[in-house]
């Protein structure tokens, strides 16, 4: 029983110290494994010292040539195991490549080759507005003069482009209306007392004269530019261009001159042919305007120019011109046209009608009585 006993722990032993040896055996290749991944800390020495006795000396660089194929490191990160060589060190010729993590300010000993810093971008200067400009037009270009005519209404509508004002209500512009006929010759007298009687003493005669004038603005013209500007622009009934007769003023002084001018516009302005409208013309927006002009019956027949003038701190920022046509039509067109185009005919025509007529009602009445 004892030898049993001694041979089962002879076995138990040896099955122990084979479990042992397979175990260290197996242990070993592992640890060894553990000990290559794990970086070795080098302590950094001065440039140049020699390396002292019973200290590892730092390994050298490794001479270029050709290495074998690996998986490349992560940019700014060294491979396990990799160690920088202390003191300065000879990087061979050619371009550095920037590592990707840079800072932003480079020191000042960078490497001449290193890429020159991207210049900041240069701020856009902010684009000037541009000048306000007019656009306008009428309601129609065309009139037509009957023996039913009793004048009419024509609608001048436009708009400001580039406008700056923010609404209706800023006055920021200012719109001005001139409307002008076509011109015809006047001849202006004056009357003085001789002898208890009024006599025509005086007289003044005018080539052309706007046989129809009138100013419509948003405000009376005092307020939007002064004389100088008015009178630059011919804006006003003072500033209205007469052309006299050759040789017709000779003799005159210029305060003559003046004072027939002024009865001009005195005798056009009791017949309703110049006139001036302030507050007339009306903005309904920021940029749309409009404004009704009245053409009276006794005014001529033939082009009307409607001059649009656009005003801002009495100052003239632009200007258009419209028109539109009188013309005569229907019967009147045929009589008009026939008394200028064939004078004797229409003169014999219309003394034949009138004896005519005579004879006819001189027998209607012999009849009746």
């Amino acid at each position: 029983m004892a030898a049993r006993l001694l041979a089962a722990a002879g076995v138990a032993m040896l099955a122990c110290a084979t479990v042992a040896v397979i175990g260290l055996v197996l242990a070993e290749p592992a640890t060894a494994a553990r000990e290559r991944r794990a970086p070795k800390p080098a302590a950094a020495e001065p440039s140049g010292a020699e390396p002292q006795p019973g200290r590892p000396s730092a390994p050298a660089p490794a001479a270029p040539g050709p290495t074998a194929p690996g998986p490349a490191a992560p940019a700014g990160e060294q491979p396990p195991g990799a160690q920088s060589p202390a003191g300065p060190t000879t990087q061979p010729p050619g371009p550095a490549a920037a590592p990707t993590n840079a800072p932003a300010n480079a020191p000042a000993n960078a490497p001449a080759n290193a890429p020159a810093a991207q210049p900041a971008a240069v701020k856009a200067k902010p684009a000037e507005p541009q000048r306000e400009s007019l656009e306008a037009d009428v309601s129609t270009r065309s009139v037509a003069v009957t023996s039913a005519f009793r004048g009419s209404e024509v609608v001048v509508f436009g708009t400001v482009l580039n406008t700056q004002q923010e609404s209706a209500e800023s006055g920021l512009y200012d719109v001005v209306l001139v409307v002008e006929g076509s011109p015809s010759p006047a001849v202006v007298r004056r009357k003085s007392n001789v002898g208890g009687i009024w006599l025509n003493t005086r007289s003044l005669k005018f080539d052309r004269v706007p046989s129809y004038h009138a100013i419509v603005a948003t405000r009376p013209l005092d307020d939007i530019a002064d004389e100088k500007t008015l009178a630059q622009h011919l804006v006003g009934f003072r500033h209205i261009r007469f052309e006299g007769a050759l040789g017709a003023s000779a003799g005159l002084t210029p305060a003559e001159r003046e004072d027939f001018r002024t009865a001009i516009v005195r005798l056009k302005s009791k017949d309703r042919l110049y006139f001036t409208e302030d507050y007339g013309v009306t903005f309904i927006g920021k940029a749309l305007f409009r404004s009704t002009v009245t053409l009276p019956a006794a005014v001529k027949v033939g082009p009307v120019a409607v001059h649009v003038l656009l005003f801002r701190d009495g100052e003239l920022l632009s200007r258009m011109t419209s028109r539109v046509v009188l013309s005569r039509q229907g019967i009147e067109h045929y009589i008009y046209s026939a008394a200028f185009s064939h004078p004797l005919l229409y003169g014999l025509a219309a003394v034949a009608i009138a004896v005519s007529v005579g004879l006819a009602a001189s027998l209607l009445v012999r009849r009746l009585g």
